[in-house]
């Protein structure tokens, strides 16, 4: 038994991304994202009563989201730090739910040695990293299951990733 659903939406926007390298060992970079989605028609609830929503946002849908983050490079070591910001967003289709918006700062190491690599047989090149995800470890609201038919509440809330430090390895053959 699969939930979808039947409510229909109107959808638009546009995301804007540049990139900078002012000098050989930096990169800089950002995108942000305007965007709007709304209900196009009135909702029927699960009772079968008709609600008026027509117009008002969809769930889960914030209008601007942004990221900027920079990437320097020396020796084979990269550092990365980027900033990521999702803007405020409903958890129902009545509007009545406002999830806050949230700020996040990520940091990536990553180092690249092709002679230290190529020490390892049949490897043209490698690279070994960390990601700190979450720096700060920022409480926010990750993911919203919101269904149309759930008026007056009922959508399911769940928590963004914590602190997470995740180690990376590629290997070139």
């Amino acid at each position: 038994n699969i939930r979808t659903s039947a409510a229909a939406a109107r959808a638009y926007g546009g995301e804007l991304e540049v990139a900078a390298k002012p000098v050989d060992q930096l990169s800089i970079f950002g995108s942000v994202l305007y965007g709007k989605s709304e209900m196009a028609s009135d909702t029927t609830a699960a009772s079968g009563a008709i609600v008026q929503t027509k117009g008002n946002a969809t769930p889960d849908f914030p209008k601007f989201m942004f990221k900027a983050g920079l990437s320097f490079r020396l020796y084979g070591l990269e550092i990365s730090p980027i900033v990521r910001y999702m803007g405020a967003r409903y958890g129902n289709v009545d509007n009545t739910e406002k999830v806050s918006p949230y700020t996040l700062v990520d940091l990536f190491l990553t180092y690249t040695n092709r002679p230290l690599f190529q020490r390892i047989p049949g490897v043209k090149d490698g690279f070994i990293g960390l990601q700190f995800l979450n720096l700060f470890d920022k409480k926010y609201v990750g993911v919203i299951n919101a269904f149309e038919d759930r008026l007056g509440g009922g959508a399911a809330y769940f928590p963004g990733a914590p602190f997470t430090v995740a180690g990376t390895m590629g290997l070139k053959f």
